[in-house]
Parts: structure tokens; sequence; C-alpha cells
């Protein structure tokens, strides 16, 4: 797959930005960047395995909406956007979004989209319970430190 990605890549850089990169220098790439995976995996696999657990989602209270948010930027200062999607207590699709951002960092794509969510306070939703998968944002929220 990554070798996929990487000619693939090469080919979009030829037509696009019209620098043709030699077959052995493509050939390259996808050698060391398969060294790199295969590295990763055998030196990581056992930290990141101690650190897993399992997530899923939690129904909120009867009488709330939960409203789960993410965002996502191509790259940092790039095209973003954000989504969002309410559920009821059954887990029931109630309400989503979607929004082309602009150009931003992803933590910003993610407030973003909070706001957007938030909105819906005045569609009457008046106890919403707000799930992002921003830790820097959370943190964010919690310390007031938006400006």
């Amino acid at each position: 797959m990554a070798a996929i990605w990487i000619i693939w890549k090469a080919g979009c850089r030829r037509v696009y930005q019209k620098d043709f990169l030699p077959s052995l220098q493509v050939a390259r790439w996808v050698l060391n960047f398969s060294r790199e995976i295969v590295s990763t995996i055998r030196n990581k696999a056992s930290r990141c395995a101690s650190k897993m657990s399992w997530v899923s989602w939690v129904p909120p209270a009867r009488d709330v909406i939960k409203l789960n948010i993410d965002g996502s930027a191509l790259r940092p200062n790039c095209h973003a956007a954000a989504g969002g999607i309410f559920r009821d207590f059954e887990g029931a699709w109630v309400a989503g979004f979607s929004a082309n951002v602009g150009t931003c960092l992803v933590v910003a794509a993610e407030l973003w989209g909070v706001r957007e969510g938030l909105l819906a306070f005045k569609k009457g939703f008046r106890s919403i319970e707000l799930e992002v998968d921003s830790m820097v944002l959370v943190d964010m929220l919690i310390r007031e430190e938006l400006f």
C-alpha cells in the first residue's frame, strides 16, 4: 500500500508541479518508507499495545442530546473541514452537519465544529453533551484559553 501511495504521489508531482522524478528515486523512496514502516511496527508495537484501550460511544442521559464533533486539515494551515452528529439516548441520529472552514490548523477546525454544533442551542436543544477527540481542544475549553 505504501508503494502505491508513493508512486501515486510521484505521478501527481509530475502532473501538477511539472517535476519529473526518476524511477530509481521513486524506488528508493518506496524501499526507505517500507523499511521505516517495518521498523516502527517491530520497535513500537509492544509499547503501543500497552497503551491501547477500547473506547466506545456511551449514550447520554434520556433528556440529553450528545454532540460528537470532529475536524480535520490536510496539513497545517491547509484546507480544513469540520462535522458533527447529534444522537439521542438510544444512539439514534437526530441531526448532523458538515462545514468547510477554509484554511486553518486542525485544532481550529475542531473548534469551528464545536461552534457550529453549539448553534443547535438556537434550534431548541437545551441539554447538549459535547464529545471531541482533541485533548488540546478540551484543555483549551476547560481553561478558557481560546483567545
